[in-house]
């Protein structure tokens, strides 16, 4: 490794705001408070599981696949 690909190592672990690998970096922030704001509620405690709930992405997925199966297995009867 040269010095260039070293020195350039180093900045993209170090980054443009220091060291990212170093656990004290939010020290000094870590014990404040939440900031609220006047605005907006604190969301409903069902309300927010509600975003991290698994969903369907791709509805009638699992019947495709369970129809190809079938036909697949009827195929495979056949033989």
């Amino acid at each position: 490794m040269t010095g260039d690909e070293r020195k350039t190592g180093e900045m993209a672990r170090k980054g443009a705001f220091g060291d990212r690998t170093d656990p004290r970096r939010y020290d000094d922030i870590i014990d404040l408070p939440r900031p609220r704001t006047g605005r907006h509620r604190p969301m409903d405690p069902a309300a927010r599981a509600a975003q991290f709930a698994p969903f369907a992405a791709l509805t009638g997925y699992e019947d495709v696949i369970a129809e190809t199966a079938r036909k697949n297995e009827e195929e495979f009867e056949k033989k």
